[in-house]
C-alpha cells in the first residue's frame, strides 16, 4: 500500500509524504520483494530530488545500483537512468558528476 501511496503523493507534489511511503515499501519489500523494494529505493530517491535534497537523493539512488544489478531486470535500470536524467538541472555539482560516473560503471560491469 505505500508504494501506491508513495507515487500517487509524488504525482500530487508531496515530496516529503512521497519519500515517507517510499522509505516504508522499501523496508516492507526488503527481503522478500527485491525488485518491489529496488523500485521504491528510486522513487524515494526522486522525492527527495523533489525536496531539493541532492545529497539524500543521491544516497537513496545509489543504494539502488547493487539491486539493479542483482535483479538484471531492464526496467529496474531504466529507473535509475530516469533518474539521472532528472538531474540535469544538477548538472554542475561534483556530486551528480560522481554518481552519474559512478552508475555508468557499475552498470557496464
Amino acid at each position: 500500500m505505500n508504494a501506491e501511496a508513495g507515487r500517487c503523493w509524488s504525482l500530487l507534489g508531496e515530496h516529503h509524504r512521497a519519500a515517507e511511503c517510499a522509505e516504508a515499501a522499501v523496508r516492507a519489500f526488503q527481503e522478500r520483494l527485491p525488485r518491489s523494494a529496488q523500485f521504491n529505493q528510486v522513487h524515494a530517491a526522486e522525492a527527495y530530488l523533489g525536496l531539493d535534497e541532492l545529497d539524500h537523493a543521491l544516497d537513496f539512488a545509489r543504494a539502488a545500483i547493487p539491486m539493479a544489478k542483482a535483479l538484471s531486470s531492464a526496467r529496474a535500470t531504466e529507473g535509475l537512468t530516469g533518474f539521472v536524467d532528472r538531474l540535469d538541472p544538477y548538472s554542475t555539482s561534483v556530486a551528480v558528476r560522481e554518481f552519474r560516473d559512478h552508475l555508468r560503471s557499475e552498470l557496464a560491469a
